[in-house]
């Protein structure tokens, strides 16, 4: 009986039919973005993804915004701002791209993975927006979570045009965490709710000044959902008018 078996067992492993590997997936080549037309084409057909969120705040401002700009004009901007950049081509679909190796408007901003920083040029144009809101609150440091990343999935990440924020160094020594010190307000409006904790106010006015002084497209926090909890999402889109907070 053993013996069948041991022999059962062989031809059988011998009719197994093993599988060959799946295709390599092909490598779809990315086009170069140098236009407002041509980032409308990836911007324009999203829907504004944060509509219908629970207690969100976003609006229409047209006058708020403006066309993506050619590269050498948006960097002299930056230039003329104290901040030092210089042309980059990380990938063809970031927009006018620029690499810094300064503070911007008397902020470091420290990527986590220690390279520096490379984003669209407008994007580094809402930064020196930025810190001139940072430094209002005492805020010279600020730990970057994510910025650019080369991702097949096009997202504004891989635009590099969106940044997250983790971590706010102000000049007193102490520091705002959005992991620990973010309080979520789910049954309130983001720039509605009553927080007790200073440090707490202190995110909640950041996050509220951004939006409304339309800094970014988009201002996600905790509150968004689950995924950003320990940080925030700010991106920044040329040319389109909606802006939202939550």
């Amino acid at each position: 009986m053993r013996a069948h078996l041991v022999f059962l067992s062989v031809i059988l492993a011998a009719s197994v039919v093993v599988a060959d590997p799946p295709p390599a997936r092909p490598i779809v080549a990315l086009p170069r973005i140098a236009t407002q037309a041509q980032l409308d084409r990836w911007i324009r057909p999203w829907p504004n993804m944060r509509m219908g969120h629970p207690r969100e705040e976003w609006v229409s401002d047209p006058a708020a915004t403006g066309p993506m700009r050619p590269r050498e004009e948006c960097l002299a901007e930056l230039r003329a701002a104290g901040v030092e950049a210089t042309a980059a081509d990380p990938s063809p679909i970031v927009p006018g791209a620029v690499t810094v190796r300064s503070a911007i408007g008397g902020v470091r901003f420290v990527p986590g993975h220690g390279e520096p920083l490379t984003y669209a040029c407008e994007l580094v144009s809402r930064l020196v927006r930025f810190a001139a809101v940072l430094r209002e609150q005492g805020i010279g440091r600020v730990t970057i979570a994510s910025g650019y990343r080369d991702h097949p999935r096009v997202s504004f990440h891989t635009l590099g045009l969106a940044v997250d924020v983790s971590r706010f160094f102000r000049d007193d020594g102490s520091d705002l965490l959005v992991l620990r010190d973010y309080d979520r307000t789910p049954e309130a409006g983001t720039c509605l709710a009553e927080l007790r904790g200073e440090k707490a106010q202190a995110l909640q006015r950041l996050a509220c000044a951004l939006h409304e002084r339309r800094i970014f497209s988009s201002v996600l926090t905790p509150n968004y959902n689950v995924g950003h909890h320990d940080h925030m999402h700010l991106d920044w889109r040329p040319a389109d008018e909606r802006f939202y907070l939550r």
